[in-house]
């Protein structure tokens, strides 16, 4: 029953941890208002806190909300579009979740 009980706590905690994701651009990008260089960065996801990194592990100063969507994804992957003033990020879809990154103007 001990037994039990420590592995259902070891699981509870595994699950509350925060997420990492990882992502590379290859292309000047803007993630919301903030210009994104091409280079490798993490997205580290802790409930409603969302932070995004260097590979430096500097923090980038750009604010993006999760959406919920309906089918999970396989893998990270950033969806781009082509604006008038460059490259935009319009999400990245967050690998083995059913949650999009979109950034905040």
């Amino acid at each position: 029953m001990l037994q039990r009980l420590t592995m259902i706590a070891l699981l509870t905690v595994g699950l509350a941890a925060a997420k990492n994701y990882n992502f590379s651009m290859y292309d000047t990008a803007k993630a919301g208002s903030v210009q994104l260089k091409p280079g490798d960065y993490k997205v580290k996801v802790d409930g409603s806190k969302i932070t995004v990194m260097d590979s430096d592990g500097n923090r980038i100063d750009a604010k993006a909300t999760l959406q919920p969507v309906e089918k999970k994804y396989d893998q990270t992957a950033v969806a781009m579009k082509k604006a008038s003033d460059g490259n935009e990020i319009q999400y990245i879809e967050l690998g083995g979740t059913k949650d999009k990154l979109v950034f905040q103007r």
